[in-house]
């Protein structure tokens, strides 16, 4: 799997497209601010 390079705040990432996908999906849920607890179990996820 190739990975993708993203710069996040001057830092460099390294991460699969699948990875990318499920990061943004993520973004999207808590900007759409449905529910909070979710994107606070996602980030201890990390």
């Amino acid at each position: 799997m190739k990975k993708m390079k993203l710069t996040f705040k001057d830092k460099d990432m390294y991460a699969s497209q699948e990875e990318i996908i499920a990061l943004m999906s993520a973004c999207e849920k808590a900007l759409s601010g449905n529910n909070e607890g979710r994107r606070e179990q996602y980030l201890k996820s990390l």
